[in-house]
């Protein structure tokens, strides 16, 4: 089995990103609150408790070894890394493939969607515009005929 997406959904907390950036940090960290998984390995514990047990180990080195929850206010550790809040972590394990994919699409959708309203106004006034062409020539067409009936009437007569 193997993991194709992860999407991680979370914030930054108050002042981290500033303190970070006065420390020479990018200013990306983040308090994750939830770990979305795809890829169809189902609910697996084993996978759960791997990435819980090496997201614990990674916040625990990134703080000198302490287990503390990695902001400078707390005296057992600096700045950590993105998963400050791991005993609240929330794993979700989805079985669909291409669930973290719709998930960016819904964040992308309304930009999107008023791109596709545009280029379909565009497309619907190009169209109305053709028509109204369309609709002269025919009426040239109709006069053009009009006189050549008379001009032949004239002529019979």
């Amino acid at each position: 089995m193997m993991i194709e997406d992860v999407f991680v959904s979370g914030k930054a907390p108050d002042g981290v990103v500033d303190l970070g950036v006065s420390r020479g940090l990018a200013p990306d960290y983040l308090c994750v609150d939830r770990i979305l998984l795809t890829g169809g390995f189902g609910s697996s514990p084993y996978v759960l408790e791997t990435l819980k047990g090496t997201l614990l180990k990674e916040r625990d080195v990134a703080n000198d070894g302490c287990a503390g929850d990695g902001l400078v206010s707390d005296p057992r550790g600096g700045l950590g890394p993105v998963h400050l809040n791991i005993k609240n972590l929330d794993f979700i394990v989805s079985k669909e493939p291409r669930l973290c994919e719709k998930q960016q699409q819904l964040q992308e959708e309304p930009h999107q969607h008023q791109q596709l309203q545009k280029q379909h106004q565009q497309q619907l006034q190009e169209q109305y515009q053709q028509l109204q062409k369309e609709q002269q020539q025919l009426q040239k067409q109709k006069q053009k005929l009009k006189e050549q009936e008379q001009q032949l009437q004239e002529h019979q007569e």
